[in-house]
């Protein structure tokens, strides 16, 4: 763990945008944690609203960075909600449209587990990191604190890479 939370530390200090910061984790997190995709999304909760600005791996159709989407009925408002985030996994269709109504066109994209935890800071959340895997028992509740790990080391480059974007 020390050495993967070196590596981030490393990422996080070295990105100057957040392709560089998501390619960071992608390859700080690659050999600890399965993913087959890896998104940052900037969360606006008053518009409660999720906008992907970095996507690693094959999104869902029609998702390019820069997506807007609710977050109603999604991993990431389950996150949110549960505090320090949350991950679910099944093959089963249904489990996930019965927890999860919103989400048809991740499931057509052949993702089956899913991993969120937000990016908060001063109890403000700012971001969420989410993970994506086909495999429907990739995650666990080490994945979810390893990914804790990595948001919280994060949380200030996002804060600060955010605070660029809107005085460019």
């Amino acid at each position: 763990m020390k050495n993967v939370r070196q590596k981030l530390i490393s990422a996080s200090a070295k990105a100057t945008t957040f392709e560089t910061l998501g390619d960071g984790l992608v390859a700080a997190l690659s050999n600890h944690i399965p993913f087959d995709r890896l998104n940052i999304g900037l969360i606006d909760l008053k518009q409660y609203q999720f906008n992907d600005v970095y996507v690693f791996g094959h999104n869902v159709d029609g998702r390019g960075r820069g997506h807007l989407r609710t977050l109603n009925n999604t991993v990431v408002e389950k996150s949110i909600r549960s505090g320090g985030g949350y991950f679910f996994g099944t093959s089963d269709t249904e489990e996930w449209l019965k927890r999860f109504s919103n989400f048809g066109p991740v499931l057509r994209s052949g993702i089956r587990s899913m991993l969120s935890v937000p990016v908060a800071e001063n109890d403000e959340i700012i971001a969420a990191l989410v993970l994506a895997s086909r495999d429907p028992k990739a995650y666990t509740k080490n994945s979810l604190e390893l990914a804790a790990t990595a948001a919280e080391i994060i949380t200030p480059k996002i804060k600060s890479l955010c605070h660029s974007m809107h005085n460019t």
